[in-house]
């Protein structure tokens, strides 16, 4: 690996530890516990009820836990969210739902063969373009030979018929070898 490479490396856990906070799924569970993270499906009756209260359709209900009682369930829901460059503003609503009205209830866990493929993948696609970029970027063998600078003087015909000497700074960027 070129020094470059061994420069990015650091990076790849980061990147790898960022990616695997998506990687959830729902099962089901019968009776959640206060501040469990879960997804209701509420039953066809309910659904109707609940989507023509609010004007929207409703069929599942994401939330925490705020009570369960085997009867009733109560779900801290969020009911808007508006977000600006000065504040984020969260409105939410505890709901409480009879257990007749919901079909199912799902609690989020964090998936870890999911999460572990997601993040081998993320990790080894990363590495790979680093690899990439570093062998566009670092060039090849030119047999010894330095490389050409670039030009930094131009000469321009002046309005005069005589010669104008313009000069243009070059930035030279290290790039290991």
């Amino acid at each position: 690996m070129t020094a470059m490479c061994l420069r990015c490396v650091w990076a790849l856990p980061l990147l790898a530890a960022a990616a695997a906070g998506g990687c959830y799924t729902y099962e089901p569970i019968e009776a959640p516990r206060p501040g469990t993270d879960v997804r209701a499906r509420l039953e066809v009756e309910a659904a109707v009820r609940r989507s023509e209260a609010v004007g929207e359709p409703v069929r599942f209900v994401s939330g925490s836990v705020v009570m369960y009682d085997g009867d009733r369930v109560s779900i801290d829901v969020l009911v808007a969210k508006v977000q600006s460059t000065f504040q984020n503003v969260e409105l939410r609503d505890t709901v409480t739902f009879a257990r007749t009205e919901l079909a199912e209830i799902l609690e989020r866990r964090l998936a870890p063969v999911r999460t572990a493929v997601f993040v081998a993948g993320v990790t080894v696609g990363t590495a790979l373009l680093v690899a990439a970029l570093a062998g566009v970027a670092g060039g090849g063998d030119d047999g010894g030979n330095p490389p050409r600078p670039p030009p930094t003087a131009a000469v321009l015909p002046a309005a005069t018929g005589g010669a104008a000497r313009v000069s243009f700074p070059v930035f030279r960027l290290p790039w290991p070898r």
